[in-house]
């Protein structure tokens, strides 16, 4: 069980860059990012159980796992901006 927090993450990090990559539409792209940003939620939600519990080794390893899922955030911020969800809603309040 210690092991999906992590591996839920990276699941959700990799459909969301398979899905902007492979499919190359303005709607992959913001579901990409939906996916991305939702990919988070496991992962900040084991960094809290696991610090809360003291487990010193698996907050180790679920706050490595936060490093692929920054990187694939680096990647999309590179090559999807324009999906990204929010980037619409700053555009309306310009």
């Amino acid at each position: 069980m210690s092991d999906a927090w992590w591996l839920t993450a990276g699941a959700l990090g990799v459909a969301a860059l398979l899905i902007t990559f492979i499919l190359r539409t303005n709607a992959a792209e913001r579901t990409g990012w939906l996916l991305y940003l939702t990919a988070w939620i496991p992962l900040i939600a084991g960094l809290i159980h696991y610090k809360a519990s003291r487990n010193q080794r698996s907050l180790h390893h679920t706050r490595m796992a936060s490093l692929p899922m920054l990187l694939a955030g680096a990647v999309m911020v590179a090559f999807h901006w324009d999906g990204f969800p929010l980037r619409e809603l700053g555009a309306e309040w310009a």
